[in-house]
């Protein structure tokens, strides 16, 4: 995958935490974190670096489970997130 698709993807999923509607108080520190995650994430892109995230990817996957049942569209952006970040060898 090209860097700027990396990015687009980073980016559509950035926008999609932060309007995903009514979740629950953990769910909401979730979302925090990956929502700064992908900032990082993007920032580091500008520099040509993705570098290794593994706590990036362990909060996408216990994301995704936490929100399976109650928001099954963003838990599909997450899988598909991972999917991208692992098909890149990160």
């Amino acid at each position: 995958m090209k860097k700027e698709e990396f990015c687009k993807v980073l980016t559509q999923l950035h926008d999609e935490l932060g309007s995903t509607p009514s979740v629950d108080e953990n769910g909401r520190k979730l979302l925090s974190v990956l929502r700064d995650d992908i900032g990082r994430v993007l920032e580091q892109s500008k520099e040509n670096d993705f570098g290794h995230h593994p706590s990036f990817i362990e909060r996408l996957e216990e994301a995704t489970l936490h929100f399976d049942q109650s928001h099954p569209r963003l838990a599909s952006s997450l899988r598909q997130m991972i999917d991208t970040l692992s098909n890149m060898g990160i």
